[in-house]
């Protein structure tokens, strides 16, 4: 089934209504599915289906658990179609909440006779592969990047096998190949042509699309309407992670934006404030981050006292530390602290900026 006729699509919305579908049409042919996700302190991620004559676009697909594929079979039967009537799948960026499903959707529609490309960002393909991909050595990478950080027990603190494992799990099978998207191109999402995005911080190749038409942005994970993203400094990520998030967040601030559709939490209607909220709570963190250096201090070492590393699990303490390293390398360019190395350690000190600024008030 390509498409769908007017009576199939106005029975599916009426069913979209009741209160226990995971589904609704956020704009005319736009229909946001919440898929769960099994992380602490996040339950939910939105994806995407947009309606063309040539079947429907999905943007995003959910980790592939038994409850993220029990709440797509309800979907897919509330619009009366099937995984082989997905023209295409177009994914924000490789984390593994918003590709987890990619590879699974692929095969069912070539099991249905009908070949569906994923498309992902160059960049992002990358990323994938040097994390998912048959590398040897990325264990020590990892350990002498925690130990770097200052973490006391970085072999404690790093990726255990089970965990490596059982998240390949929720990944596998992967698509059989990506088709790559086109920076500042344009790409057609159900029946809407949308310019691409680059918006890089929360993940390097990170896309959004943004449809002038009807001034719709789908803006990933870049902005979230009540939690700020994780921007995180890994050691495979390029630099500055928080600089290059901050320049991208201020490109789209003009954009004619009536709603957008992030990735997780609620639809977002007052564009423009959302990011300078976003701005104004970075500037704040790089003032709280570059108070809690001191004289020196570790990445570790600000990061216990920036977050409750002792209430976190350890999947949350990695997010909090590379969080606070990304933050502290931005403060590092903006020459606010100074960074050296000791004993294989990054110390961060007060910089030069901060002293020339300091200096501008008397002593007591």
């Amino acid at each position: 089934m390509n498409q769908i006729d007017a009576t199939k699509r106005r029975g599916a919305v009426g069913l979209m209504m009741t209160e226990y579908l995971p589904v609704h049409e956020v704009a005319v042919g736009v229909y946001r599915v919440t898929v769960p996700i099994p992380f602490r302190g996040l339950s939910a991620v939105n994806c995407y289906l947009l309606h063309g004559d040539n079947g429907w676009t999905l943007v995003d697909t959910g980790l592939g658990t038994p409850e993220a594929l029990a709440v797509w079979d309800v979907v897919f039967e509330a619009l009366r179609i099937a995984p082989e009537d997905l023209e295409k799948i177009v994914l924000t960026h490789h984390h593994p909440d918003h590709m987890g499903l990619a590879g699974t959707f692929q095969r069912r529609a070539e099991a249905a006779g009908r070949k569906m490309p994923v498309f992902l960002s160059v960049r992002e393909e990358e990323i994938l592969d040097l994390i998912w991909g048959d590398r040897e050595g990325r264990e020590e990478v990892l350990r002498d990047f925690f130990a770097r950080c200052g973490v006391p027990d970085p072999d404690g603190f790093s990726f255990q096998p089970r965990e490596a494992v059982g998240m390949r799990c929720l990944l596998t099978p992967f698509p059989a190949r990506y088709e790559p998207i086109a920076l500042d191109a344009e790409i057609r999402l159900g029946d809407r042509t949308c310019c691409v995005l680059h918006t890089p911080g929360h993940s390097d190749g990170h896309l959004a699309f943004y449809d002038p038409s009807g001034r719709l942005l789908l803006v990933g994970d870049h902005v979230l309407p009540d939690i700020t993203p994780n921007i995180a400094l890994w050691p495979d990520v390029e630099p500055d992670p928080l600089g290059r998030y901050l320049a991208s967040l201020a490109a789209l601030r003009s954009l004619d934006v009536r709603l957008a559709l992030p990735g997780h939490g609620g639809v977002i209607e007052r564009w423009s404030d959302r990011v300078v909220t976003l701005g104004a709570h970075h500037a704040e963190r790089l003032t709280f981050m570059a108070g809690l250096v001191g004289s020196r201090a570790t990445v570790y070492e600000v990061a216990g006292n920036a977050f409750p590393l002792d209430r976190l699990d350890r999947h949350q303490a990695r997010f909090a530390l590379t969080e606070t390293l990304s933050h502290l390398e931005h403060l590092v360019t903006e020459r606010r602290l100074e960074k050296e190395e000791e004993g294989g350690v990054w110390i961060y000190r007060e910089g030069v900026a901060a002293r020339a600024s300091a200096s501008y008030f008397p002593a007591h």
